[in-house]
């Protein structure tokens, strides 16, 4: 799996030195820091959405890093209990409230400890979640 991740990182460099290719804006060292989070998973992938990255996790949406932002999917009960504590906001997409959604700023995440924290609410969810429908 480290290989992967080396793997991934090599490609990613490359593919930013070509001058078609554009680089979604996100901030790499946090997707980094997510990556080495995941490791241990099964079935983990990357997929580029939400101006950023997504980690897909047993092909559903898990945790994303879009610009210095977390977007994390942990469920209606956790999202009001986050939402009472302060920690993130709601994620609203086309006008719509999304309500497994949560936004988390950097400072709800600048420890190690408190992004461990978010990257373990997002895999308690995952198993729950329900995948998107697959496109034909």
């Amino acid at each position: 799996m480290r290989l992967l991740l080396i793997f991934n990182r090599i490609c990613y460099i490359y593919l930013k030195s070509i001058p078609i290719y554009k680089a979604m804006a996100y901030n790499n060292q946090l997707a980094d820091r997510v990556r080495e989070l995941l490791v241990d998973e099964e079935e983990v992938t990357e997929k580029e959405m939400f101006s950023g990255v997504c980690f897909m996790v047993d092909q559903k949406m898990c945790i994303c890093v879009s610009g210095d932002e977390l977007l994390c999917r942990i469920g209606t009960e956790k999202v009001q209990l986050e939402l009472e504590n302060g920690n993130c906001r709601n994620m609203m997409n086309n006008g719509r409230l999304m309500k497994d959604y949560v936004y988390v700023e950097e400072a709800g995440f600048d420890q190690p400890k408190k992004l461990f924290y978010w990257v373990k609410l997002c895999l308690a969810f995952n198993p729950y979640a329900k995948a998107s429908k697959k496109k034909q």
